[in-house]
């Protein structure tokens, strides 16, 4: 490499820059460490090369410059790293904790202290109001809020965004789950049902089964959720809220999955949800024709009785066909010839 490593990083910071740092010129990381003029320029990406760092207390005592007159940010996500690799221990992370107040401003610090977050609980407790005030606009923070078991008071839930339904979230509405016994959690619920958002219907038997809401609701607003048919995500929610619909309310949309949307994990929930049965094994046997992928589940479609051996015979040309041509039904070949007796 020609350039300089603090020239380097000047005009190419970027991911692939350091992976190349890292390849290729690994020793000379250390001298630059040492440079507190370095350091706290390129504190963005140290992170990323602690694995060429072998002066350990160059990178500690520039460390604590930049915490405390610094980018305390990107010094705390170099702590994370450099303690996750063993840098540095325990009581490092301890001494210097009293300057996460100013990193817990912002939603990045809530992300970041995830990883640590049992060795900083007191510190949590003091600056939980901000994280608080963060929650509505920042609907990654419900994750940090989920995994580190964060008390949320209920005020936060009645914020207009919140109750809306309308965060994505997974773990918003895991978090939820934790709070069922909240009267304002099934409003909630029936506001995501309503606006249609999936990951609330990916839920909604969870929170049926913890009695937060009935299954009347599931189905008395299943129309909103058959406007999005001709998305996957919602055939997966399909397959997850199956025993709440009835089945001829879906019928009727099986041949847009088939001729729009195949998928096999999707197909094989399907069929062990039971809303595939042999009356749509057309739509199976005529998509055997055009699209391999369909060829890698035919075990499953046997398996659960979609289709019968004797139906698949007179498609074998197809099969033969496609097996030669594509690699990843040529992995399955060998067990779906054992499952059809074309060994």
């Amino acid at each position: 490499m020609g350039l300089p490593l603090d020239e380097i990083l000047k005009y190419y910071p970027d991911e692939d820059t350091v992976n190349l740092i890292i390849s290729t010129s690994c020793d000379k990381v250390d001298d630059y460490v040492k440079d507190p003029k370095f350091f706290h320029k390129y504190s963005k990406v140290l992170n990323k090369l602690l694995p060429c760092i072998r002066d350990v207390s160059a990178l500690l005592e520039n460390l604590d410059k930049e915490l405390y007159l610094g980018d305390k940010l990107s010094s705390w996500r170099v702590i994370i790293s450099a303690f996750k690799k063993g840098l540095v221990d325990k009581d490092f992370i301890d001494s210097r904790k009293n300057t996460l107040s100013q990193v817990l401003t912002q939603a990045e610090g809530w992300k970041i202290i995830l990883e640590i977050i049992d060795l900083v609980r007191d510190k949590i407790e003091e600056n939980k109001k901000k994280l608080y005030e963060l929650l509505p606009s920042h609907e990654e923070l419900w994750e940090v809020v989920y995994k580190g078991g964060i008390a949320i008071p209920s005020l936060v839930l009645e914020d207009p965004h919140v109750k809306s339904g309308s965060i994505k979230s997974k773990y918003f509405w895991k978090f939820l789950l934790t709070r069922r016994k909240d009267g304002t959690v099934k409003q909630i619920v029936i506001n995501g049902l309503k606006r249609g958002n999936l990951t609330a219907w990916y839920y909604s038997p969870e929170f049926v089964r913890s009695d937060v809401i009935s299954e009347n609701e599931i189905y008395s607003n299943s129309a909103v959720l058959l406007n999005k048919i001709r998305s996957k995500s919602t055939w997966m929610v399909i397959t997850r809220i199956s025993p709440f619909l009835e089945k001829d309310l879906i019928s009727q949309y099986i041949s847009i999955f088939f001729e729009r949307l195949f998928d096999g994990k999707i197909f094989v929930k399907l069929l062990k949800s039971g809303i595939l049965t042999s009356e749509y094994r057309e739509y199976y046997l005529e998509l055997l024709m055009f699209d391999h992928r369909a060829w890698v589940y035919v075990d499953k479609a046997v398996k659960y009785n979609l289709v019968s051996k004797e139906e698949l015979e007179i498609f074998r040309e197809y099969f033969e066909y496609f097996v030669k041509v594509f690699p990843d039904l040529k992995r399955h070949e060998k067990k779906i010839r054992q499952v059809l007796g074309w060994a």
